[in-house]
Order: C-alpha cells, then structure tokens, then sequence
C-alpha cells in the first residue's frame, strides 16, 4: 500500500511535520493482516494544485484492497491516539516490522519496539 501522508509533531525538539510519501508492507499471519515494513520520505512543498479524485483501484482483487485500505485507516487512528492500545498495536504489526525513514535511516525502528508501542511514524 502506498499513500501521501501528513503530520505535525516533533519529537525531541525536532520538528517531524510534513508531507511524506508512505509506502507500507502487510502479510496475512494467521489469518490476520500485519504490517511488516513501512518505508517513508519526506515530499517537498507540493505544488498548488486542485484537489484530485483518485482512480478506482485496478488490482485484480478490489476485496483485499478494500481491506487493507480498512487496517491502513485503524493504523492511523492507533497512531493520532499514541499506540496507547496495545491490543491493537500486536494485532496490527507483525513481529518482524522494521520502519525505514529515508531523511533519518539511523531512526529506523525494529519490530520489537514497535510491538511495545514504542513507534514513530514520521
């Protein structure tokens, strides 16, 4: 799954707002989608442009698409409220997630601590 991300935070007096193209990884483990890596890069100031409508997926199975856009969503609303739900956090991210942030590679995180709820998803 790929998407256009944006935030505002800082952590450490270190201001991570912005917009950054996402890219994240699920595979299915018992039955269950877990995300397993999440690649991220900073965008520059994007041009002004109109809001645009997105294309219909053209996947060959929409049903899936559909699902993961679902968890894509319930990560993100884990990720306003602090992954302070850690039920969700272990059903949401696989054991061997690692998060790879292109601007700060020596901030890439390994599962283990993200599991905790310990993540920071710039």
């Amino acid at each position: 799954m790929s998407l256009l991300w944006t935030q505002k935070g800082s952590t450490d007096g270190r201001d991570f707002s912005g917009d950054f193209y996402v890219v994240d990884f699920w595979k299915k483990s018992s039955g269950n989608w877990q995300i397993i890596a999440r690649y991220s890069s900073p965008l520059g100031k994007p041009p002004a442009r109109p809001p645009r409508q997105l294309p219909a997926p053209t996947d060959s199975d929409p049903k899936l698409t559909d699902s993961l856009r679902k968890l894509e969503q319930e990560l993100g609303e884990a990720a306003m409220h602090g992954f302070q739900d850690t039920e969700t956090m272990a059903r949401l991210i696989g054991s061997e997630f690692t998060q790879r942030v292109s601007d700060a590679p020596e901030r890439s995180l390994p599962g283990s601590l993200a599991a905790t709820g310990v993540v920071i998803f710039i």
